[in-house]
């Protein structure tokens, strides 16, 4: 693992992102990696509750000035994330524009950004090891853990260096070809592409096909003929024979 990456390990804390964020603002450094066993008050993006018992990886990570903007160190965290679960499990980890992480359709993490002055600071949530029994029940979308679609025991400190290695690789191609450089993973890594999804745009719910992700992070998808764009911070949900995933 690169010397960049400085770890600070915890047993429960209410959130890995808010100690980070402190951590940023204090001056903390670059490479600041911050990890519990359990978070008492986790949180999404948009501030949702994401449950975070023993069993999982949740962590966040210090990235200094100068790297890359935060929504597209978001593509990077969520590119590294899928890497390098799929490296220690073997299996097929995609990413659901623009920062959740799926196995089979259904959830096994996600990914949010803030900024810290002129730090970003990225929040990982990864349903590693959480048993069935504290899997929560969402209405509209199925969640999972790795080690349950795998049917194997995943190695937690092996996950999170597997993932510092490829989110350092990724920050890297940023900084030389910006967000341009890791569209062809993202594209071939997504959930949605060529699939019928929901697309929320401000109070707007729409049903369409997902057909192409832009230079600029922006989902394309074509509503009965006519294409409707949604900028990164927008949201969709896989289109389900039984309903919609609300993410």
């Amino acid at each position: 693992m690169s010397t960049r990456w400085t770890i600070e390990s915890h047993d429960i804390v209410t959130s890995t992102m808010d100690l980070a964020l402190d951590r940023a603002r204090a001056g903390g450094p670059d490479g600041l990696v911050v990890v519990a066993a359990e978070q008492t008050s986790g949180r999404g993006r948009r501030g949702n509750r994401w449950e975070s018992p023993r069993g999982g990886l949740w962590f966040s990570v210090v990235i200094g000035p100068g790297d890359a903007a935060a929504p597209e160190l978001m593509v990077a965290a969520s590119l590294a994330s899928a890497a390098a679960c799929s490296m220690v499990t073997g299996i097929n980890v995609q990413v659901k524009w623009p920062n959740d992480l799926y196995v089979a359709d259904a959830k096994v993490g996600g990914v949010m950004g803030e900024t810290a002055g002129d730090a970003v600071v990225l929040g990982i949530g990864i349903n590693a090891n959480v048993t069935e029994e504290f899997i929560p029940s969402v209405e509209y979308y199925r969640v999972t853990s790795l080690s349950i679609e795998a049917r194997a025991t995943v190695e937690l400190p092996a996950l999170l260096d597997g993932f510092l290695v490829e989110l350092e690789s990724r920050v890297a191609a940023l900084a030389g070809g910006g967000l341009r450089a890791l569209l062809p993973e993202w594209r071939s890594r997504s959930a949605e592409l060529g699939r019928g999804v929901i697309a929320f745009r401000g109070g707007e719910r729409l049903a369409g096909t997902a057909k192409e992700i832009r230079e600029d992070g922006g989902l394309v998808v074509d509503v009965g003929g006519k294409s409707v764009i949604l900028l990164p911070h927008g949201d969709v949900s896989l289109g389900l024979s039984s309903g919609a995933e609300q993410a």
